[in-house]
């Protein structure tokens, strides 16, 4: 078989059913299979499942086992050559897929794994890959023209690979694809390992593409298959198991895992004390995408000091 489409779901039975109808229409032109993994719902999706998709593979969990464990358990089963793990709050247009296992196929021998660009529902722009932090990537954006009208070809060799919303359109080498949807080789999870399950919520899938760097793998971004991207939707209000505590938690063992306290302190001070005056005249140049890049990693690392510095109180 060439493909196991696996997806994760708590709480989101109407989506679940928009995502899989999408599947089904897309009319594949590949062998494959599509495993649905519920997290103890409790909002019918698994009826659902078995009434209205009776091919899907239904594993029905007692506890919500949360996004690493789930997609997991099901790739432990799955017959696929290549594992798409797709969220619950996606939907995709035919030919997508396709393009994505076409592109993986051609490469791989190196790549680890593929995302497509990411378009929210009212069809705007979402993501299209992101680059590895740390201080390759705060010195590339010192010292690179990203705000002068340069021509793509110069900014593409100035700047940090996957820098956000730079590039965008292009097929690259990125550090770390959207978890919502990626297309990842059986024997790559064979080399590099499976999602690491201590992540309790998010950073699943740029631990992984780190994990997978350090065997020597890539990671790329192919924008001309394109998904659309709810967004959050197993955390709303009605079904919301996050804890800000938790997450924070999943945070630090996650930076502990890959980088030295002390390195990532001053990671995060040179952000700070460098990213701010350069989001303000990305401002008045009126260079909002950027603007909106810089204001998100300056948060990021206020929020990472925070953390840092008060895991040793």
């Amino acid at each position: 078989m060439q493909l196991s489409i696996i997806i994760v779901s708590y709480n989101t039975r109407d989506i679940l059913l928009d995502c899989l109808r999408s599947v089904r229409d897309s009319q594949l032109q590949l062998s494959y299979e599509v495993i649905v993994v519920d997290n103890a719902s409790t909002d019918g999706s698994p009826q659902m499942v078995e009434r209205e998709f009776p091919d899907v593979l239904l594993i029905k969990n007692s506890v919500n086992l949360m996004f690493a464990k789930a997609n997991n358990q099901a790739m432990r089963i799955a017959k696929g050559d290549y594992f798409l793990l797709l969220n619950s709050d996606c939907i995709v247009e035919p030919g997508n897929i396709e393009k994505l296992y076409d592109f993986i196929r051609a490469r791989q021998a190196k790549v680890a794994c593929v995302g497509p660009r990411v378009l929210s529902q009212d069809g705007s722009f979402q993501s299209e890959g992101n680059p590895f932090d740390g201080l390759g990537f705060v010195l590339g954006v010192l010292f690179s023209p990203f705000v002068l009208p340069l021509p793509a070809s110069v900014k593409e060799r100035l700047l940090p690979k996957g820098f956000p919303r730079i590039l965008r359109g292009k097929c690259r080498r990125v550090g770390w694809i959207s978890g919502c949807c990626m297309l990842i080789s059986r024997s790559v999870i064979t080399a590099v390992g499976m999602l690491d399950e201590n992540l309790f919520f998010y950073h699943e899938e740029t631990d992984f593409c780190l994990r997978a760097r350090q065997e020597g793998f890539e990671t790329w971004v192919y924008p001309d298959a394109y998904i659309t991207h709810l967004g959050s939707a197993s955390m709303a209000p009605n079904g919301s198991i996050r804890t800000d505590e938790r997450v924070a938690a999943t945070r630090l063992y996650f930076l502990d895992k890959f980088y030295h306290r002390g390195y990532w302190v001053v990671v995060c001070l040179l952000k700070l004390f460098t990213f701010v005056p350069l989001m303000l005249l990305s401002r008045l140049l009126n260079q909002r995408a950027i603007v909106r890049a810089f204001h998100a990693q300056i948060r990021l690392a206020n929020s990472d000091l925070k953390l840092m510095l008060g895991s040793y109180a």
